[in-house]
């Protein structure tokens, strides 16, 4: 299923020139985002607009018949991108190492904040987190409301830190409220009948 959330991605994005046809159904996939990763690389003109990346998913969320509340606008990307960025930042300095905590993922402009359009994986993780991570997309429409960006409140906070920090942890629990997740159940169910 995510192969297929993947392929469609990358053709709304305009990333897939054809169809999939060797025995490998993602090499071609990955084939097109390497390129696609080394073009906005290499030139940042090549970086895919949020506003694109709003656009292919609210077209995903009405093909697939999920609610209202899962559309998206390009601010509210643009905020869940800066706090991904942002906590990347401070989870590789605390050797949490993987590729999403590499800020080097992260299209970013001269002022050193996220640029106005992603790299290709970057946009894979996007996409990600507004389906798998639904919650992370309401705390950016949240901080869009708002108007807060969360690079800026944790950088006011290590300005700010006292010396004597208090560290506490909490452990939560909660239904999952995810608005694509009866359609995304639906879908697999529909696609395991046919084959």
């Amino acid at each position: 299923m995510m192969v297929l959330r993947v392929a469609l991605a990358l053709a709304f994005l305009g990333l897939q020139q054809g169809l999939v046809t060797s025995n490998d159904q993602t090499s071609a996939a990955r084939q097109q985002v390497a390129h696609a990763e080394f073009e906005a690389v290499s030139n940042p003109s090549r970086l895919i607009p949020e506003q694109r990346i709003a656009d292919v998913w609210n077209r995903y969320v009405r093909e697939i018949g999920a609610s209202e509340e899962a559309l998206v606008t390009a601010a509210e990307i643009h905020n869940l991108r800066d706090a991904d960025f942002a906590i990347s930042q401070l989870w590789w300095s605390r050797t949490n190492l993987t590729i999403w905590t590499m800020p080097n993922v992260y299209a970013v402009g001269s002022d050193g904040k996220v640029a106005e359009g992603c790299r290709a994986v970057e946009t894979l993780r996007v996409l990600y987190d507004l389906d798998r991570l639904f919650d992370n997309l309401r705390g950016a429409r949240e901080r869009v409301r708002k108007g807060i960006l969360l690079s800026d409140e944790i950088g006011k906070s290590l300005n700010s830190s006292a010396p004597k920090q208090k560290t506490t942890a909490r452990l939560e629990a909660h239904v999952d409220t995810n608005p694509l997740r009866p359609q995304n159940s639906a879908i697999c169910r529909n696609t395991d009948s046919i084959s």
